[in-house]
């Protein structure tokens, strides 16, 4: 995925739509940036994950951020406003403490458990 000034990323968690997959029997490819990212934040990556990605996630089309803490826990989800404005800017959708659950309007019926996802 390719955001600006050839900065290119590799979410933790990438989730594309069916239709933006290739069709049963042709070579696997994705087309354009995921609709739905997931970013494990770290000492070492948090500044990093929170402002740049976010904001080069949001210019080139990522619907939805899940940005997760497994330390506190907690998570951070940030969706795309609809329409889009000019520039794009995520907004804070939720917060997800550690007895909450990441849920998404992209995928219905998901409900992953923050004490779950941190398990050690």
């Amino acid at each position: 995925m390719k955001a600006r000034h050839n900065r290119g990323y590799l979410p933790d968690v990438a989730w594309y739509r069916q239709e933006r997959c290739a069709p049963p029997g042709q070579p696997p490819h994705l087309e354009g940036p995921p609709d739905l990212a997931v970013e494990v934040l770290s000492p070492s990556n948090r500044l990093l994950d929170m402002i740049v990605k976010r904001a080069d996630y949001a210019k080139i089309g990522v619907k939805e951020l899940w940005l997760v803490d497994p330390d506190g826990p907690w998570a951070m989800v940030l969706r795309l406003p609809d329409p889009v404005g000019t520039p794009a800017e995520f907004v804070i959708a939720e917060e997800v403490g550690a007895d909450g659950k990441l849920t998404s309007p992209l995928l219905p019926g998901l409900g992953i458990a923050m004490a779950d996802l941190v398990a050690r």
